[in-house]
């Protein structure tokens, strides 16, 4: 029943996540949490290119369906196509964050507790 002004997720270990951070159902239990006007600030590991690319959607379509505003800060320009930290942003109302930016991820429906291929999104995205 309590709410938070900001919410932090760091549950990777390389590519590896348990899969429900992945899916709707986690996705609607965060937003019941966080306040109107709060932030969750998601440390994610992906790509934005390539297979990375993929498993960066499936990582934010949960945060997507349920925030109105996102913006994205990677740790490394220039390894777009291998998996890295990407620093996400997700709220209603966002202000401007330095050297965080709005990257064009294709928006793709959060997966549910009883389907996640998050193992093959994973595996496709592995250095």
């Amino acid at each position: 029943k309590r709410q938070y002004d900001i919410v932090i997720v760091d549950v990777y270990g390389n590519t590896d996540i348990p899969f429900t951070f992945m899916t709707r159902e986690y996705g609607e239990s965060l937003r019941r949490i966080v306040k109107p006007g709060g932030v969750v600030m998601v440390n994610m590991i992906a790509g934005e290119q390539g297979d990375c690319r993929t498993l960066l959607g499936a990582l934010e379509a949960p945060y997507r369906q349920n925030f109105h505003e996102r913006l994205l800060r990677s740790n490394d320009e220039g390894a777009a196509s291998v998996p890295h930290n990407i620093i996400g942003v997700y709220g209603n109302a966002l202000p401007q964050y330095e050297g965080y930016r709005d990257v064009q991820i294709p928006r793709q429906q959060p997966y549910a507790d009883d389907f996640t291929p998050a193992e093959r999104i994973r595996q496709n995205c592995a250095a």
